[in-house]
């Protein structure tokens, strides 16, 4: 009965703590990861690239794999 009682308080204390883990991992990673960025050069100066759009992970992991997929 002991053992029993042991392993149920174990199993518990097992999942609280890989949940906690999960939850806190997935709240961290706020960050992208990978960028997509769509820019041109501007006309009155030809070194100058201006990105008008950046894709990120975060906002849009459908369109980033998407995208790298026809790449």
């Amino acid at each position: 009965m002991k053992k029993a009682i042991i392993l149920y308080i174990l199993v518990i204390i097992l999942f609280t703590s890989f949940t906690t883990i999960f939850i806190y991992k997935k709240i961290q990673k706020s960050t992208p990861s990978r960028q997509i960025q769509i820019g041109y050069m501007i006309s009155n100066n030809m070194d100058q690239i201006e990105f008008k759009k950046i894709i990120t992970d975060v906002k849009d992991q459908n369109a980033v794999d998407y995208i790298e997929g026809i790449f």
